[in-house]
């Protein structure tokens, strides 16, 4: 397990920042071609474009935020 409860928040949202950051830096240096053309195979999900694989994670990171914000609001309602 990971346990996220016992981390540190604010170095869990300096890590975050700078990996997506770090992300961001290598697609900016990508020609708009390699988004459609570059490919990888996912075991369960196929044949998978940098663009397919970028628009999953964007989902997948609105989902997180979601989360947090539930969290955030149940936390304060407890106090």
């Amino acid at each position: 397990k990971c346990a996220y409860a016992r981390s540190d928040p604010r170095m869990s949202l300096q890590m975050f920042r700078a990996l997506r950051e770090n992300t961001l830096a290598l697609l900016k240096r990508l020609a708009p071609q390699v988004w459609q053309q570059a490919f990888g195979v996912h075991e369960k999900r196929g044949r998978q474009t940098v663009s397919d694989f970028l628009q999953m994670e964007a989902a997948h990171d609105l989902n997180h935020i979601l989360q947090i914000q539930r969290a955030l609001a149940l936390a304060a309602e407890k106090r």
